[in-house]
């Protein structure tokens, strides 16, 4: 094919440039050793010679055209130009524009470009020639061209050359006068004759093959007709006469008639597997209406083959109807040609055929659940339609979230699937946004097993109850508690239900935290939960019970420890709900052996075989929040212990070992606070650890604080948790606390107004009264509503002395032991006014001992101190 423009002195600039002198260089008509280029195959040239004939300054002859066909195996550029030994002429037009055609056919436009010559005969040879991508001459042929140029005296025609055309199948054109005369206007007799240049027979002039007369001018009737066959036929009629003659050039082009369809791309769609699409119509239309036969073939892109039904050959104008065979195919997109090929056209229609994978759909496509409070059994359940983008499908289906069930599991495309909550569920999850997918596993034909996902969302605006602090309340009254849990925000008004009491009035502190008073309530367990109206008995949400107790009536005791080894009492714990004393003690220091006591109270007396369990490297103790589990922390772990049947649980060992654990105590967001200390140096810093009870995980306290052998003390409800400890820090703050709202370490305000600016160093427990509103540090400070601010002080125990303090539940009386069997009471209503003692003191049973350690009922009715060599029991002054 073409493929370069060729300038050159002697070359029409057209084509490539091939290796001929006519083209930059080489040679012409080959070598007297190589063959004949002249004669060699694969290149046609029609006609070999054209004529034209003008009238001095006249009007240019009509243009000629020259058929060239290429049939040459490697033919790579096809160049017009001429012979090396031939001057290009000025007067025949070599523009490259002439060439035109594509392929193997192509067509040189051969054009004079001037009339004012001399009058005379001039000729010139135009050579073609094709080549390969090499630039070699394969073959070529000259073509023979006069021109002559006739003086303004003698014949004159009007007009001067004739053109006729006709479609094939049309009938033959109308004929065409040709007048002729002097241009001396002088008459003398004439004849005509045809001289034909291609074909013959085909014209006439007068309705004959000559014609003559005596007398000028004249008018001649010039007809054509013969054969339909396509192509251009030259010819030229003459007049002679009184030794002049002229020439009139006539041409006679059949062509074929143009053949179009509508439209001319065809887009068919079906699932793979499914039904045929429809077939359709192309419309078939020609020039004129003529008739026009045609031959049908396909070719087809990457792929299959064969899916397309080919028309049969035909005529047009008309309609073709073209479909599909198969469906039975991968899905993708697949193409094909269907060409129409007449004797001089071919008629491409494209053909696309999409095939398209059968899916899974979903009718609502994402299915969402709300369920609040006031949300009804029905929300529970929702209905999807399931259906095919194709052809039917058989899925099976299930999903990845328990709360999330289907039903049924299996089916088809047109399957209705309810989607179910589950109760059961339901009543463990967190309040807030929920996901889930309902997986529908299916094969579609043609294809490998696939999988569609239906995501479902659960917003979940029940409030959950995770725990209630404290969780041991007395008969008969009515107190603050606090609710843990999620959801708090979203309550829409639903009462809180103690068992069947409901209870309107509350406050959310947050979206986890709640605070309200539980309802008096006799004694019995409670589950703590929020009302719905969803009428299942399994969806409560809550994990929470209060447990109601009747306030116990102790009578003053002392209870023996089953051994006399030299022990160091680290807390004791009194379990209201199973009325037992919980004494842990070390052999003969903290962070030496030691074992935890149980006393259980047997209706009338305080057991006097108490069971135990040892404890390796024995640090402190603490009841979790909800009774539950028994916190036991040693030097470098912390383990849960039944405190019921003190049979041993998970042991959670730290990472660490720099430090040792050195106490503990309960908040209420699920951790508990864990302070630390490091054996080498007394007074050096380190950072305290919380431990989250639920999954047994132990992590460095949040805030990034540091703290000198810290001890921790909480308040009954878990709100707050106070660390003192023996060494300030950079602002001179001796008080260290857990928020358990923010679940964050902090210290509190760098003094304490009326607190000397050095603290001994101590390990007695800070005591808080049920709320955290009052608290007692290092055994004698007291301080109102946790502000650090304004306190009051009960006597000072002395440095080395050891002492235990307790606040009762409503913060109001403080009652601290220090040695022997004196108990005293203080008012400490309004610390910050100051405090006073209560009587001249409450005489014990016996003589604890060393470093006692005390607490109080949850009714407030009883105190319960433990040293290092009795327990004793005493009630509350």
């Amino acid at each position: 094919m073409i493929t370069r423009v060729c300038c050159s002195a002697q070359a029409l600039c057209v084509g490539f440039a091939l290796a001929l002198a006519a083209c930059g260089g080489g040679g012409g008509g080959g070598s007297s050793s190589g063959p004949d280029l002249s004669t060699a195959p694969g290149l046609t040239v029609s006609p070999a010679s054209v004529s034209f004939a003008a009238v001095h300054n006249g009007a240019t002859p009509p243009t000629q055209n020259i058929q060239i066909t290429i049939s040459r195996a490697g033919a790579a550029g096809l160049v017009v130009g001429f012979p090396p030994s031939v001057t290009p002429p000025t007067w025949l037009d070599q523009s490259p524009g002439n060439l035109s055609g594509g392929g193997s056919n192509w067509t040189w436009t051969t054009a004079i470009v001037s009339t004012s010559l001399a009058p005379g005969t001039y000729s010139t040879t135009v050579r073609v020639a094709i080549g390969d991508a090499s630039r070699n001459i394969l073959a070529y042929r000259d073509v023979q061209v006069s021109y002559t140029v006739q003086p303004l005296t003698g014949f004159a025609a009007n007009p001067q050359s004739l053109t006729f055309n006709r479609l094939q199948g049309a009938p033959a054109p109308a004929a065409q006068n040709l007048g002729i005369s002097e241009l001396s206007g002088t008459s003398y007799p004439w004849s005509t004759s045809i001289v034909y240049q291609s074909g013959s027979g085909w014209l006439h002039i007068n309705g004959a093959s000559s014609a003559s007369g005596a007398t000028l001018p004249t008018s001649l009737s010039i007809s054509v007709d013969g054969p339909g066959t396509l192509g251009t036929l030259n010819a030229v009629v003459r007049v002679t006469g009184n030794g002049n003659t002229l020439d009139v050039p006539v041409s006679y082009t059949v062509s074929e008639p143009t053949l179009t369809s509508l439209p001319a791309q065809l887009i068919f769609n079906a699932p793979s597997t499914g039904t045929l699409p429809a077939t359709q119509d192309v419309t078939l239309s020609t020039q004129q209406n003529l008739s026009l036969g045609f031959s049908t073939s396909i070719s087809y892109g990457a792929g299959a083959t064969g899916w397309l039904n080919a028309p049969a050959n035909g005529m047009a104008p008309g309609q073709i109807s073209i479909g599909t065979n198969t469906t039975n195919l991968v899905p993708g997109t697949y193409t094909a040609t269907l060409t129409l090929t007449t004797a001089a056209q071919t008629v491409p229609i494209g053909i696309m055929y999409v095939v398209a994978t059968s899916s899974l759909t979903f009718s609502p496509a994402s299915p969402s659940f709300t369920i609040d409070t006031t949300s009804l059994a029905s929300a529970l359940s929702q209905t999807v339609t399931a259906g095919t983008t194709g052809v039917a499908l058989s899925w099976t289906a299930a999903s990845d979230q328990p709360w999330l069930s289907i039903s049924p599991s299996s089916g088809t495309s047109s399957t209705r699937v309810t989607l179910t909550l589950n109760p059961a569920q339901l009543d463990t999850l967190d309040a807030g946004l929920h996901t889930a997918a309902a997986v529908f596993n299916y094969t579609p034909p043609n294809q490998s097993a696939t999988s569609a996902s239906l995501s479902v969302s659960l917003n979940l605006q029940i409030p959950k109850v995770n725990s209630v602090n404290p969780y041991i309340a007395t008969s008969g009254t009515s107190l603050q508690v606090v609710l843990r849990g999620s959801g708090f925000n979203s309550t829409a008004g639903a009462a809180v239900n103690f068992g069947s009491t409901a209870v309107t009035t509350y406050n959310a502190l947050s979206d986890t935290v709640l605070l309200l008073a539980h309802p008096s309530l006799l004694a019995g367990s409670y589950r703590v939960s929020f009302a719905n109206r969803l009428g299942n008995p399994g969806i409560v949400r809550s994990t929470a019970d209060l447990v109601v107790v009747d306030a116990p009536a102790y009578a003053a005791a002392t209870i023996a420890y089953p051994n006399a080894t030299a022990k160091q009492p680290l807390d004791i714990i009194y379990d209201a709900e199973r009325q037992s004393l919980l004494v842990g003690v070390a052999y003969p220091t903290p962070g030496s052996s030691g074992e935890i006591f149980r006393y259980p109270f047997t209706g009338s007396a305080w057991a006097t075989a108490p069971a135990s369990v040892s404890v390796t490297s024995f640090r402190d103790l603490a009841l979790s929040l909800d009774g539950k589990q028994l916190i036991a922390v040693s030097d470098f772990a912390v383990r849960k212990i039944d405190p019921m049947t003190l049979a041993p649980g998970t042991v959670t060992p730290t990472l660490v070992f720099e430090t040792f654990f050195k106490g503990v105590a309960m908040a209420n967001d699920g951790n508990a606070v864990l302070t630390t200390g490091y054996p080498p140096v007394e007074r050096a810093s380190t950072s305290p650890w919380v431990y989250l009870v639920r999954e047994d995980k132990l992590s460095l306290g949040p805030g990034g604080i540091g703290i000198v052998r810290g001890t921790p003390g909480s308040s009954a409800d878990g709100s707050r948790v106070v660390l003192s400890h023996a060494s300030p820090d950079s602002t001179g703050s001796y008080i260290a606390q857990y928020d358990s709202s923010s679940s964050v370490f902090s210290f509190v305000p760098s003094q304490v107004q009326g607190v000397p600016s050095t603290w001994p160093g101590t390990s007695i427990r800070p005591k808080f009264d049920r709320k955290a509103t009052r608290l007692v540090m290092n055994g004698y400070i007291v301080i109102k509503n946790s502000d650090y601010f304004h306190p009051s002080f009960l006597p000072q125990v002395a440095p080395g002395d050891s002492a235990a303090v307790a606040l009762s539940p409503d913060g109001m009386r403080a009652y601290q032991y220090v040695s022997g069997t004196l108990l005293r009471t203080f008012d400490v209503s309004s610390p910050d006014q100051g405090v006073s003692e209560i009587g001249t003191g409450t005489v014990l049973p016996s003589d604890p001992g060393a470093n006692p350690v005390m607490t109080v009922s949850p009714d407030g009715g009883t105190l319960f101190i433990a040293g290092a060599d009795t327990i004793v029991v005493v009630p509350a002054p």
